[in-house]
């Protein structure tokens, strides 16, 4: 499932929520509510994360394995043994390129890794050190 595909899938849940929300129990109704605020978080980290991102910045495995056995941004699947990777994730991990049979981190959990690109340089000084807190009210 690409980000656009889990975008739409939680649009279409919040509207059909929406049909048939005066129907349910108030607890059901609790419940409901709270979903539709998670799946609009959801769909607002997407939309902020894919501002981020240099789409050309991605390399195609393909193409070229990293080299340096240093963590990278990597964009992934699970083998279903079918051929679908299913829902795709964006998360940091290594090739182990100097290994007698070079591998992705976490190979043995089925995990196809499509694209990669380096990792930003972090911060030289953080503003604070202590991060801020927010207070529940």
């Amino acid at each position: 499932m690409t980000n656009e595909e889990a975008i739409k899938w939680m649009e279409e849940a919040i509207l059909d929520t929406k049909e048939f929300f005066d129907q349910c129990s108030p607890a059901l109704q609790k419940e409901l509510i709270e979903q539709k605020e998670v799946f609009e978080i959801a769909i607002s980290a997407i939309h902020a994360a894919s501002k981020h991102i240099d789409r050309e910045a991605w390399v195609s495995v393909d193409d070229k394995l990293p080299q340096d056995e240093k963590e990278v941004l990597a964009y992934y699947g699970f083998d279903h043994g079918d051929g679908d990777l299913g829902m795709r994730f964006m998360g940091t991990l290594t090739y182990f390129a100097h290994d007698p049979e070079p591998h992705w981190q976490h190979k043995s959990t089925g995990i196809i890794v499509t694209h990669w690109m380096p990792l930003p340089e972090p911060p030289e000084k953080l503003e604070s050190a202590e991060p801020e807190r927010m207070e529940m009210k």
